[in-house]
C-alpha cells in the first residue's frame, strides 16, 4: 500500500466522526483560519477561482465560497471527507485527489489555501505541492499555507523548520508576501508567497 493510500484509508476512517477531525475541540474556531485567509485575498492581485487544498469536510471552504461569491476547488485524498461538504454550496466544487498531485481540472487560481493539510504529508510533497499551487496560480496570485514548525513526528506528523518553508515558495518561483507565528497555536506559522 502507497503512502497516499494509507492517508486516504487514514482520513476516510476519520470522516465518520468528524469530531476527532482537526483536533476536535481543542482546535481554534473557523473564524481563526479565516482571518489568515482574508489577509491572504487582501494581497492578491489575480481575479480568478479558489483553491482549497486539503479541505477535509469544507469548513473553510464553504464560507470562505460564500463570504466571496467565489468558486472554490475544494480538493482532498478523502471520498468520505469530500462527501460530509455540504451539497447546497453551490460554489463549492469537490474534487478527489491522490495526496500527491493537485488534479488537472483544478486551473486559473487567484488564490490558494492549505490548511491543517501539510503537517500531513512528507516534506517532500510539501515542497512539491508548493510548486504545483504556483503552477495553477494565476499571475498576482497568492498561496497561504500554514505549517507545523515543531513539535512530535509521527507518520502523520511533518513539522518544518519556519525557513524551510518559506524556502518552498521561493524554490517554486513565488515572493515571499507575510510570515506570521499563529497568536494561538505557538507551533503553527502562516506563510503567504504571491506569484510574479
Amino acid at each position: 500500500m502507497t503512502t497516499g493510500e494509507q492517508e486516504r484509508q487514514h482520513w476516510d476512517g476519520l470522516a465518520s466522526d468528524l469530531s476527532n477531525v482537526g483536533g476536535g475541540d481543542t482546535m481554534p474556531p473557523p473564524g481563526h483560519f479565516i482571518q489568515f485567509l482574508a489577509r491572504g485575498w487582501r494581497d492578491t492581485q489575480a481575479d480568478g477561482d479558489l483553491l482549497d487544498l486539503g479541505c477535509g469536510p469544507g469548513r473553510l471552504a464553504v464560507p470562505v465560497s460564500e463570504r466571496l461569491r467565489r468558486r472554490v476547488w475544494a480538493v482532498d485524498v478523502s471520498p468520505n471527507m469530500l462527501a460530509q461538504i455540504n451539497p447546497a454550496a453551490e460554489l463549492v466544487w469537490p474534487v478527489l485527489g491522490d495526496g500527491r498531485a493537485i488534479p488537472d481540472a483544478v486551473q486559473n487560481i487567484a488564490m490558494a489555501w492549505s490548511v491543517l493539510m501539510f503537517q500531513h504529508v512528507g516534506l517532500d510533497v510539501q515542497i512539491a505541492y508548493t510548486a504545483q499551487v504556483r503552477n495553477r496560480l494565476l499571475p498576482g496570485g497568492v498561496f497561504v499555507a500554514q505549517v507545523v514548525t515543531f513539535g512530535p513526528v509521527h507518520d502523520f506528523s511533518h513539522p518544518v523548520a519556519a525557513w524551510q518553508a518559506v524556502a518552498y515558495g521561493e524554490m517554486a518561483g513565488m515572493d515571499l508576501v507575510w510570515a506570521q507565528r499563529d497568536p494561538v497555536v505557538r507551533e503553527w506559522t502562516w506563510l503567504a508567497w504571491r506569484k510574479p
